[in-house]
């Protein structure tokens, strides 16, 4: 295709301009497909936990299990809401310096705590969820092999998702080298 054939594909083209409240919706940080997705699962897991919370007391059992099992499932499931939301939040605001590089760079920071804080209270949820519901278990040689077997997947699935923040990460300490 030569210089006059794409001259005139251009000015073929139906160009309707963008009025600023269209451009600003368009590039609003909220409409991002990746941040729908993650919004999605959160409600999905807020909703969830919260029907979990509503019922294990009587449906699991939860009258039978000691206080400290009981109690430490509330915070942990509590924890782990919270965690999600504020996460979410900090995601959301990308832009939080005076240039490109030093907002990549305090997002990067703020990235890098949010991911250790999720893993860990991941990590803090689950053991309370481990724990209430083996509090009153008797443990023979089977239930203490299907017990490891699930220690085994919930360290497989931590580890899987340390990938996915590590992967993050590299991405925008990549981002943040291409600016030197």
């Amino acid at each position: 295709m030569d210089l006059q054939n794409l001259k005139t594909s251009w000015n073929k083209i139906n160009y309707s301009p963008k009025n600023e409240l269209e451009l600003e919706k368009m590039t609003a940080i909220k409409n991002h497909p990746v941040l729908k997705k993650i919004k999605i699962k959160l409600i999905i897991e807020t909703l969830s936990i919260s029907l979990f919370l509503m019922l294990y007391y009587s449906g699991f059992d939860g009258v039978e299990k000691p206080i400290y099992a009981n109690v430490l499932l509330i915070l942990g499931a509590i924890a782990y809401i919270l965690n999600g939301v504020l996460s979410f939040q900090t995601i959301q605001k990308p832009i939080q310096g005076d240039s490109l590089k030093n907002s990549i760079k305090n997002y990067f920071n703020k990235i890098k705590n949010v991911s250790k804080i999720s893993l860990g209270i991941s990590i803090f949820y689950v053991s309370c969820l481990l724990l209430f519901f083996s509090s009153t278990i008797n443990f023979n040689s089977e239930k203490k092999w299907i017990l490891l077997f699930g220690i085994i997947v919930l360290i497989q699935a931590f580890f899987w998702s340390s990938r996915i923040w590590k992967s993050w990460l590299k991405k925008l300490a990549l981002q943040i080298n291409n600016f030197d």
